[in-house]
């Protein structure tokens, strides 16, 4: 039997049940009535994207006013920040990615991300358009207090082969590693 965390209206309510009924499977919950804060540590099984836990956080909080919930994201690699061909400006978009990728790292207590960018070869941008995306993200993490390494890629040894195998969407990209990952026991600051 696992816990799980169901939202109904402004009341939440904890339950155990079987994992294929879980809406939300968890591996740990720790509630302090002194503090009105729950955080919610999710399994590595579950299935929700980042943007749905960052979602389904901002719901809890607005549902239930004198309590904080936290909803720490399972440990797993983040999604890349995907642009459009032949841009390296952040809209509206990549913004949300960015602010999704910003809410893990706060919660796993990582501060550090390597970045790289790439382009695709179809891209009708500017040669350096790799490291101009590189560059716009990085510049959007170091305002949110992230260490930034970067880098940039173009073209990968092997790219027409890879574009052709895993679409050129992938190189019209800015991927995004945690460099001073925490383990899921380590103590964490209040995000």
């Amino acid at each position: 039997m696992n816990s799980t965390v169901v939202s109904t209206g402004t009341a939440m309510e904890f339950r155990k049940s079987r994992p294929s009924e879980s809406a939300l499977p968890l591996l740990d919950s720790h509630v302090d009535a002194a503090k009105r804060r729950i955080e919610l540590v999710v399994s590595p099984s579950a299935r929700a994207s980042l943007a749905t836990l960052h979602q389904m956080e901002a719901t809890l909080n607005d549902g239930t006013p004198d309590w904080r919930v936290v909803i720490i994201p399972p440990p797993r690699p983040l999604p890349p920040v995907l642009f459009t061909r032949g841009s390296a400006d952040l809209g509206v978009s990549q913004t949300g990615t960015l602010e999704n990728l910003a809410w893990a790292m706060r919660h796993w207590g990582s501060n550090g991300v390597l970045i790289e960018g790439r382009a695709s070869s179809d891209g009708d941008g500017p040669v350096n358009l790799a490291q101009a995306r590189a560059d716009a993200v990085r510049g959007w993490l170091e305002q949110q207090g992230i260490m930034v390494t970067l880098g940039a890629s173009y073209p990968l040894p092997d790219q027409q082969r890879r574009e052709d195998a895993e679409g050129v969407d992938a190189f019209r990209s800015v991927f995004v590693h945690v460099t001073d990952a925490q383990p899921l026991d380590a103590p964490r600051h209040d995000p």
